[in-house]
């Protein structure tokens, strides 16, 4: 799909000529869009992050087992659809402006669910935009399938029988669905919407002064530490891989942070390098997930990581790593660890592994030997 160089938001405001709306309402869809999303930055947006945190202090009297969420507001939303974006300028990708109307709105509400919590947010999204999406501006259809969209980016499905399951896309009841002339395909939509989520997360989304002046919940540091390491993703369609360069400095690498552990109900301490390995292994996971739903219209087969270490001073202390994450795997295996996938690449030539506590340990070896 040719953006040329811009946005899905920019292709709606001026789409191409052989992409002009058809049918429905007399509204061109970037007027509706833009009208939607105006509504939502100034009642909602700038507050679901903070409305989040004061429903998550209500809810326990445990200060450190607070949710301490990164940024959920407008400049978050703005990432999501840069990377939506990014992932849809593939030659296979053909987007109508229908699908684009509902994707970029989609993305607009996916979290706006936040306001009333974090638990179960992604059900929560009428609720918080009911005033917004009236029919007098959205057809019952439209609203339909934005709600459909955007609720599968996250949370869990509850089977027939009472279990949960990850697999969102069960809420879905048909991949596809027919509005004013145009088909949708909402499996398609909501794969791009979650796999945008997924990469949205950088070094713009953390909390640095709460985290250094250790103002936040204990069990909600590591996720902003984490963040502070990722640079914004980058994704190659040339080479059919999405690239995650992590810059960790010795403060972070030799420190610990709090994790709120939900199964032990206890705070957790992690370093960001083993957080690094397990959020890139998510990432690889949630590729392998969403591409059964975009395939033939986005190719990406691959999740390159590169991390560095650096000192103070901005000096290297430890030669950078490199891994590939790739369907390399039995599928049928689970608990696979990040060395199972990539131990070559996660070996030091001694054969021992890149853990966190043998970088330190080298890095301290070095210090000794200059």
């Amino acid at each position: 799909m040719n953006l040329g160089h811009g946005t899905l938001e920019d292709w709606l405001k001026n789409p191409p000529v052989d992409k002009l709306k058809k049918g429905g309402d007399n509204y061109p869809f970037f007027s509706k869009y833009e009208g939607f999303k105006d509504y939502l930055n100034k009642n909602i947006h700038n507050e679901t992050t903070k409305a989040a945190i004061i429903a998550e202090i209500i809810k326990t009297s445990d200060f450190d087992k607070i949710t301490w969420l990164n940024d959920h507001g407008q400049e978050h939303i703005k990432t999501v659809i840069q990377r939506a974006s990014l992932l849809v300028e593939s030659k296979e990708c053909d987007l109508n402006p229908r699908e684009v109307f509902i994707l970029l709105n989609a993305i607009q509400v996916h979290d706006v669910g936040n306001f009333y919590g974090r638990h179960n947010h992604e059900k929560k999204i009428i609720d918080a935009i009911k005033d917004g999406l009236s029919p007098a501006v959205f057809d019952r259809k439209e609203v339909k399938l934005i709600k459909d969209i955007a609720q599968v980016h996250g949370g869990s499905y509850i089977e027939k029988d009472g279990k949960k399951t990850k697999n969102t896309f069960k809420s879905i009841t048909s991949p596809t669905s027919n509005s004013d002339s145009y088909v949708i395909r909402l499996h398609l939509l909501a794969s791009i919407l979650r796999f945008a989520d997924e990469l949205a997360d950088d070094k713009n989304r953390a909390d640095v002064k709460s985290l250094r002046e250790k103002k936040m919940p204990k069990g909600s540091e590591i996720y902003h530490a984490y963040a502070l390491c990722l640079e914004p993703a980058i994704i190659n369609h040339e080479e059919r891989r999405i690239e995650l360069h992590y810059y960790i400095n010795k403060e972070d690498l030799f420190n610990k942070f709090g994790k709120y552990d939900i199964d032990s109900d206890s705070i957790i301490e992690r370093n960001v390098l083993e957080e690094i390995y397990d959020r890139t292994l998510k990432i690889h996971y949630e590729r392998v997930y969403c591409s059964k739903f975009w395939k033939k219209n986005i190719d990406i087969e691959s999740i390159w990581v590169k991390i560095e270490f650096y000192s103070d001073i901005y000096e290297e202390i430890h030669p950078e790593i490199t891994y590939t994450l790739t369907d390399s795997e039995y599928p049928s295996k689970d608990g696979l660890t990040i060395f199972d996938l990539c131990k070559k690449e996660l070996c030091y030539p001694d054969g021992e592994l890149i853990t966190t506590e043998n970088v330190i340990k080298k890095i301290k070896e070095y210090e000794k030997s200059v």
